[in-house]
C-alpha cells in the first residue's frame, strides 16, 4: 500500500470520500433542523422528557461529523 503522499490526486479524492460529505450534510442539517431530547434517568429507568434543544454552530457540526 502506497503512503498517502505518494498517492495521486484521485487516489488522494478516493480516500477523503467520507470527509467530502461533511460540508453537505452540515447544510442539509441547518436548512432542517433535527431536536436532541433531553432524557433522565431515575431509579434505573430511562425517562422520556419533553425538553428538547435544537443545535446550532459548533455543536451542530460535532454532531455532523459523527
Amino acid at each position: 500500500m502506497k503512503r498517502f503522499q505518494d498517492c495521486n490526486q484521485l487516489e488522494q479524492l478516493f480516500r477523503y470520500r467520507w470527509y467530502l460529505l461533511i460540508p453537505f450534510k452540515f447544510g442539509f442539517r441547518m436548512l432542517k433542523p433535527f431536536k436532541i431530547y433531553e432524557d433522565k434517568i431515575i431509579n434505573n429507568k430511562l425517562i422520556h422528557t419533553d425538553n428538547f434543544e435544537i443545535p446550532k454552530g459548533k455543536l451542530l457540526w460535532r454532531f455532523t461529523c459523527q
